[in-house]
């Protein structure tokens, strides 16, 4: 009995460890939906991934921004996009009142994960950041400004959006150029302390992300 007792004792101990309580864990319902755990109701979560679907001769790669809320009496959010949630996609949940968040794939690949250092960040005179610089190919970004609102932004290098107007390998984001997600504010001149930056390079799988501390 005392065995048991001990194993048991040891299992839960293993469980808590793994997801201890206030973590924020993504959750997936096969092929259907993303949910973001453990969060009170009420919450809004913003979901954000990278899917492509093999096509002959040529993959189709999507990416996906959506808000959703934590419903009353539970404590996840979930996100049923319209093209399923396949094996071969990358997720980030972000709890929006925060600004945590937490990646997770369902390929068996996982997202390279950077910080961008803050000599990429590029600053006013008054020393307020309105853009910043990421090595990519084909950026896809997410600005979150923690319980007001977040933004996005989308730019090949050397495209249009690419502020520093080069094809250089690397892509300008400029923040006066995001735009709102689920029709929220309009998007800031500058970033604030506290904001948070996930910026992923879709060409090669790499997730660069800070958050703004001065």
């Amino acid at each position: 009995m005392h065995i048991r007792l001990s194993l048991l004792l040891v299992i839960v101990c293993l469980i808590a460890a793994a997801n201890p309580a206030g973590a924020l864990d993504l959750q997936f319902k096969n092929e259907q939906a993303v949910g973001l755990c453990c969060l009170k109701p009420g919450r809004d979560v913003l979901f954000f991934g990278l899917v492509w679907q093999e096509r002959p001769w040529v993959a189709r790669i999507s990416v996906l921004r959506a808000i959703e809320t934590v419903p009353e009496g539970k404590d996840t959010a979930w996100y049923a996009p319209e093209i399923g949630v396949p094996f071969e996609s990358y997720w980030i949940g972000a709890d929006l009142s925060s600004g945590t968040f937490t990646v997770k794939a369902r390929t068996n690949k996982q997202l390279e994960e950077k910080t961008i250092p803050p000599e990429n960040l590029a600053r006013n005179e008054g020393g307020a950041v309105f853009a910043f610089d990421v090595e990519a190919g084909f950026l896809e970004v997410v600005v979150i400004r923690p319980g007001k609102a977040a933004w996005a932004f989308t730019a090949g290098d050397g495209s249009t959006f690419d502020a520093d107007g080069q094809s250089d390998g690397w892509v300008r984001a400029e923040i006066g150029s995001f735009r709102s997600i689920d029709d929220g504010p309009k998007a800031p001149k500058t970033l604030e302390i506290g904001d948070v930056i996930l910026a992923l390079d879709t060409s090669r799988g790499i997730l660069s992300t800070t958050t703004i501390d001065g």
